[in-house]
C-alpha cells in the first residue's frame, strides 16, 4: 500500500474504506508518526484463513501489532498447537507475523488492529491481555475519566470510559495522539478547530505540543500514542 508523507499537525478524520464484501469491511487510518490502524467490522459470521495478511499487513514479521477486540468476539489459530478465544476488550500483542493466521468472528464483530512502523527485536513475546480485567484503573481526571494503559515497545494504548458532562483541557504533548470512540460520543476541540467525535464516524489525530479537550456526553473510546508515554501518570 503506497502512502504520502503525513504532515504534523493535528486533523480530524474518518477511517477510510479499504475494503468490502458481504462478510465484511476493513477502514484504515494513517498517523503522522509510526502508526496505522485498521478496523474490520463483521458482517456475518466467519472463518477465514489469512485475512489479516491479506488486507491488513504485509511482510509484518518483526513488526509490533496490537489486536484488539471492541465488540462481539473471536477465535484465531495459527496451527493445531495455537488457539486462543478472544472476546471484548481482549487483546493480542504481537511481532509475529499474521501470515496463514486463521480466524474466526461472529456477526456484528468489530476489532482494531494497532501497526507499528519500524520492526522491533524478534524475540519478543506474543501476549494475551484483556483491557479492563488485567490492567489496572488510573485516574487521570479526577475521577471523571477512568483509564486502563498498556505500554508497547513503541507505542501506548489507552482505553477509557469518560463520564457524561467530564471536560477537560491538555495544554498538548510532543506525542501523536489517535483517539477514536467505540461507543457515546463528545465534543472535542484541538487548538482552534472543533467537533463531534462520535463512535465509527468521526476521530481524531492530534498534532505535536496542540493544546486540545472537550466535553463528554458518555464515551469509551481509545488513545494511540506514539512514542509510548513516559509520564509518571501513565505508569
Amino acid at each position: 500500500m503506497q502512502h504520502k508523507k503525513n504532515i504534523r499537525r493535528s486533523s480530524f478524520f474518518k477511517f477510510k474504506k479499504i475494503y468490502s464484501s458481504d462478510y465484511y469491511n476493513v477502514s484504515f487510518y494513517r498517523g503522522w508518526h509510526e502508526l496505522s490502524i485498521f478496523r474490520i467490522e463483521f458482517l456475518k459470521n466467519i472463518n477465514r484463513k489469512n485475512l489479516l495478511n491479506k488486507y491488513i499487513v504485509r511482510n509484518d514479521y518483526g513488526i509490533e501489532k496490537a489486536l484488539i477486540i471492541s465488540k462481539g468476539s473471536s477465535i484465531i489459530k495459527k496451527n493445531k498447537y495455537f488457539t486462543k478465544k478472544l472476546k471484548k476488550f481482549d487483546c493480542l500483542h504481537t511481532n509475529k507475523s499474521f501470515k496463514n493466521l486463521e480466524i474466526q468472528c461472529k456477526k456484528g464483530s468489530q476489532l482494531f488492529i494497532i501497526v507499528g512502523k519500524r520492526k522491533i527485536s524478534n524475540n519478543k513475546k506474543t501476549i494475551f491481555f484483556n483491557f479492563e480485567k488485567d490492567l489496572k484503573k488510573i485516574n487521570l481526571w479526577g475521577g471523571q475519566c477512568i483509564s486502563r494503559v498498556f505500554h508497547g515497545h513503541k507505542f501506548t494504548l489507552v482505553l477509557f470510559r469518560l463520564k457524561k458532562g467530564f471536560q477537560f483541557h491538555d495544554k498538548g504533548h510532543k506525542n501523536e495522539q489517535i483517539t477514536w470512540l467505540i461507543k457515546g460520543k463528545m465534543k472535542f476541540y484541538v487548538k482552534h478547530k472543533n467537533t463531534t467525535l462520535a463512535a465509527n464516524k468521526k476521530s481524531v489525530d492530534i498534532g505535536p505540543f496542540d493544546f486540545h479537550g472537550g466535553r463528554s456526553f458518555g464515551a469509551i473510546g481509545f488513545d494511540a500514542f506514539s512514542p509510548k508515554r513516559s509520564e509518571k501518570r501513565y505508569s
